[in-house]
């Protein structure tokens, strides 16, 4: 505990921070994201890039539903494909009109891989040419056009990317590499990451669109390394590797290279496992465990190091005695929402939460897309730059009367108490609020 509090007592002293405060569009809030109706059990995967719609699973026994959250409309059953008896949403895009995964069909042993919307319903995206068994998708880019994921069950395994004009399409193995897995891609799909097996167990790779597919090397002694998550930028891949006897956070990026994130002194021999990550590769969510510990959700930055998450919240004012957060699947793209699962006060059995509205975490005001096109798979993705993208997304969202984007202060006076914290009116306040934090810019 004492490492999370001198931590963030540590940021709360600097004046960069006010502004973070400030810049938070609502005071954080923890909820819990139960189970469907007549299911026992409830795992949470993916965030959509806005903070706004988790998706997962919800399980009783042998059968499970995939399922989309938003805090409007509750959990939605997405069910299975015809004739199956689970399924798994594992990805979303950028504002939960899209979600992929994976799901059994008529017969058991059959997974495929499938995309749902509102209009279509669930969709089997179909198999890998060549004689694959099985697909699973686990991400899909911002506009969700395009969706990526591997055939865990094909010896070697096998990555792919799909969309609709081209449908399945193998990715090529690395030259050097044998079986892969895709887990992630960027917001417009023009890159995608995972891990490769190559003859010291396993590298991190990368597929971009015109190029040949790069290894990018492993763990310096050898041994298990994933690559689970790319910055929305592109910057950054993290996830985790093998560092004996345990596993460390990882972070991928170039010139840098491969970088290895201890754990605090008196986490021992614990691991860290590394899932996902923000717009700049800033902020790293996943689970952690000191030795003799379970799992425990945790968040790494530079100014805070590897803390517990849950001791971080109670830092921030969230009760959440009681709860087990067992690990932190996701994180949105501004960093001011994540999710994940765990066990609620009273209960062994799991179940998912989100927390949001994260001031220390939470994003810089101006920046709020990184386009000013609709039509761009980084509109309403900030991009850690404040320029003329995110004015004129701002004057869209304030006509649109947007709460989320347009909502941002109770007043216009920099000494007013409200100054800063949204109101639940769209007004002039919040206009010449965005003019000051624009023209402050990230600071």
């Amino acid at each position: 505990m004492g490492h999370c509090m001198r931590a963030v007592q540590v940021l709360l002293s600097g004046t960069a921070v006010v502004h973070l405060v400030q810049a938070a569009h609502a005071e954080p809030t923890f909820n819990e994201i139960a189970p469907l109706p007549g299911f026992e059990e409830c795992e949470v995967s993916s965030l959509s890039a806005n903070g706004r719609a988790v998706v997962g699973l919800s399980s009783l026994g042998s059968t499970a539903h995939a399922f989309l959250w938003t805090a409007g409309s509750g959990s939605i059953d997405l069910g299975t494909l015809p004739g199956g008896l689970r399924a798994y949403a594992r990805g979303v895009n950028r504002d939960g009109s899209v979600v992929v995964g994976q799901s059994t069909t008529m017969e058991f042993s059959a997974i495929r891989a499938f995309r749902w919307t509102q209009a279509s319903g669930m969709v089997d995206l179909g198999l890998i040419p060549g004689g694959a068994s099985s697909s699973c998708a686990v991400a899909t880019s911002a506009d969700g056009r395009i969706v990526v994921g591997t055939d865990e069950f094909h010896s070697p395994s096998v990555a792919f990317r799909w969309t609709e004009t081209d449908g399945m399409v193998r990715l090529d193995p690395p030259a050097g590499t044998t079986g892969c897995g895709a887990f992630d891609t960027t917001p417009d799909g023009e890159i995608t990451i995972g891990w490769c097996q190559n003859t010291v167990a396993g590298s991190i790779a990368r597929w971009t669109q015109g190029a040949p597919p790069a290894d990018l090397g492993g763990m310096p002694r050898g041994g298990l390394i994933i690559g689970n998550s790319i910055s929305f930028d592109g910057s950054t891949i993290v996830g985790f590797g093998s560092v004996a006897p345990s596993y460390r956070f990882i972070t991928y990026s170039t010139p840098e290279g491969l970088r290895i994130i201890e754990t605090p002194p008196d986490w021992g021999d614990g691991r860290t496992l590394g899932y996902s990550t923000t717009t700049g590769g800033d902020l790293i969510v996943g689970e952690g465990a000191t030795d003799g510990e379970d799992r425990v959700a945790v968040v790494w930055s530079e100014a805070l190091g590897l803390v517990r998450l849950d001791e971080l919240l109670t830092t921030l004012g969230l009760d959440v005695a009681g709860w087990k957060l067992t690990y932190a699947s996701d994180i949105s793209s501004d960093g001011s929402a994540i999710t994940g699962s765990g066990q609620a006060p009273g209960s062994t059995l799991t179940t998912g939460w989100i927390v949001t509205g994260l001031p220390v975490l939470g994003r810089c005001t101006p920046d709020l897309t990184g386009s000013a096109d609709p039509l761009s798979p980084f509109y309403g993705i900030p991009d850690g730059i404040v320029d003329a993208a995110d004015f004129f997304y701002f004057l869209d969202q304030f006509a649109l009367g947007s709460e989320t984007d347009a909502d941002l202060s109770g007043s216009a006076d920099p000494n007013a108490d409200s100054y800063g914290v949204p109101d639940g009116f769209i007004d002039a306040s919040d206009f010449f609020f965005f003019l000051d934090a624009f023209s402050r810019g990230c600071v």
